[in-house]
């Protein structure tokens, strides 16, 4: 081995001795091979890219990635492989089977004792990843920006509207500086992928497929949805002006007293709150979108969701500048 070589290889080492995860040089001795369980959004799958090339820089070989979810399909993940060393990414509610747990949420639950954990309260997991737990950077820093932008839908201190966020097709804009295509191509990504989440091992392929950047994801995103015949960002935007003109005509008018009978779909207001029952036909030619109730009512500061599932979702307006500190319960 030549003396540059083995200089790059002490250097490599003494790096990764400053790294996060506590006994990740034990781990390695038991495992060589690893799979990763990831929270089902942006910030998921790109704390998994981030995690994988942690993982390989250890010369793990990341031979999976899984799609975890709260409620019932957090119980129906796949168990994985024996002998392999299992990690769990941008996710509140650990397990027996992790020997790794990383997490940006302020809380924990089924953290398995002896589990290696990082844990920190932060706008996403990848810029944990990416900025402390590795020795160096693994995504740029103005992709942080961007998926720490999503994940904690700072939409107001970046001048971001509806449209902005709900844009599934991008295309170069002369008139706008690089940095701002950029922005405008991460958020694509963002609306891709979750457009396309539920499709059959598509985030898997994400995952093994993509180098930690937004510009990998996105040619990714676009060859896997071009082989596999995915609905293009074309008609994704065409469905999502549908369902728009959908929920916009099923608004009444009435407030409290109209709100124990409105049917799927429609909404009224109760002061600077929303509140809607159900999403509405989301069937062929219609696209969903969660953030359609705050374009079509920029004026509302709320939203209350009440899903025929049983589920009650509230929301605070990210499009607008409000106080954070209010519990949104109490305002419902």
């Amino acid at each position: 081995m030549k003396l540059e070589q083995i200089l790059e290889e002490f250097e490599h080492q003494e790096k990764l001795d400053e790294s996060g995860i506590r006994d990740i040089k034990k781990l390695r001795k038991k495992f060589d091979k690893a799979e990763i369980y990831f929270h089902i959004d942006t910030d998921g799958v790109t704390s998994a890219l981030g995690m994988k090339s942690y993982l390989e820089s250890y010369r793990f070989k990341v031979i999976n990635a899984y799609p975890i979810q709260y409620g019932s399909q957090e119980y129906t993940a796949p168990k994985g492989r024996k002998r392999v060393m299992k990690i769990l990414v941008d996710f509140a509610h650990g397990g027996v089977r992790f020997q790794i747990h990383q997490d940006h949420h302020e809380g924990q639950v089924g953290v398995e004792k002896g589990t290696s954990t990082s844990f920190k309260k932060k706008p996403s997991g990848a810029g944990i990843i990416s900025g402390e737990i590795s020795p160096k950077e693994i995504f740029p820093p103005r992709d942080l920006k961007i998926i720490d932008t999503v994940d904690s839908a700072d939409f107001v201190s970046q001048g971001l509207e509806p449209d902005d966020i709900m844009r599934a097709a991008f295309g170069l804009d002369k008139s706008i500086s690089v940095k701002d295509n950029h922005r405008m191509m991460g958020l694509v990504v963002n609306k891709l992928l979750l457009t396309y989440k539920n499709k059959k091992d598509f985030l898997q392929k994400l995952i093994m497929t993509a180098n930690p950047s937004l510009i990998s994801m996105y040619n990714v995103i676009k060859r896997l949805a071009k082989k596999e015949g995915y609905k293009p960002p074309e008609e994704i935007a065409a469905d999502s002006e549908k369902y728009q003109e959908q929920i916009k005509g099923k608004f009444k008018e009435g407030g409290l007293s109209v709100v124990k009978d409105l049917k799927n779909g429609e909404s009224t207001k109760v002061g600077n709150l929303l509140v809607q029952y159900g999403g509405g036909y989301m069937g062929k030619g219609n696209q969903y979108d969660r953030y359609t109730p705050f374009k079509l009512h920029p004026d509302v500061n709320y939203l209350t969701m009440a899903w025929p599932v049983g589920l009650v979702q509230l929301s605070q307006n990210p499009f607008k500048k409000l106080k954070s500190d209010l519990h949104l319960g109490n305002i419902v």
